[in-house]
C-alpha cells in the first residue's frame, strides 16, 4: 500500500526524465525494488497534426490549468508514441492520461487513437 510514485503533469519532459532516473536510485539505496513510477500527461491524440491543433490550440490558448504548453502531449499517434517512449525509456512504468478536450466526442476519438499509440509502443 502506498508504494510507488506518481509524477505530476506539470513537469517538463526534461524534469520528468531526471526524476524518473533518480527515483529507482533512491529506492535501491534504501534496499527497495524499483517499484511503480507513473506520470500523468494531459493529452489529445489527433488523427493528424491539423486535427490535434484544431482541438488543442483553443484549450492551450485559454491557459490550460496554468501549465506550460510544452508539458502537454498534443500530436498524432506516432508522435504521441515517440513522446511516451521517451518516458518509458527514462523509467516510467505507467502513463496516466487526462484529455484536454471538453467535448465528449473529441475525448472518445482521442481515446480510440490511444489504441494505435499502444500498438506502436508494443503494448497490445
Amino acid at each position: 500500500m502506498g508504494d510507488g510514485w506518481v509524477a505530476g503533469p506539470e513537469l517538463t519532459f526534461e524534469e520528468a526524465v531526471e526524476l524518473a532516473r533518480y527515483y529507482p536510485e533512491r529506492r535501491l539505496a534504501h534496499g527497495l525494488e524499483p517499484g511503480v513510477a507513473a506520470i500523468r500527461r494531459d493529452i489529445h491524440v489527433g488523427s493528424g497534426a491539423r486535427d490535434a491543433a484544431r482541438v488543442a490550440d483553443p484549450v492551450i490558448a485559454s491557459g490550460y490549468r496554468g501549465f506550460d504548453p510544452q508539458v502537454l502531449v498534443v500530436w498524432e499517434p506516432s508522435e504521441v508514441a515517440e513522446q511516451f517512449a521517451v518516458l518509458y525509456e527514462a523509467g516510467f512504468t505507467h502513463i496516466l492520461v487526462r484529455h484536454l478536450a471538453d467535448e465528449q466526442r473529441e475525448v472518445l476519438a482521442s481515446f480510440e487513437r490511444l489504441a494505435e499509440v499502444r500498438r506502436l509502443l508494443g503494448l497490445n
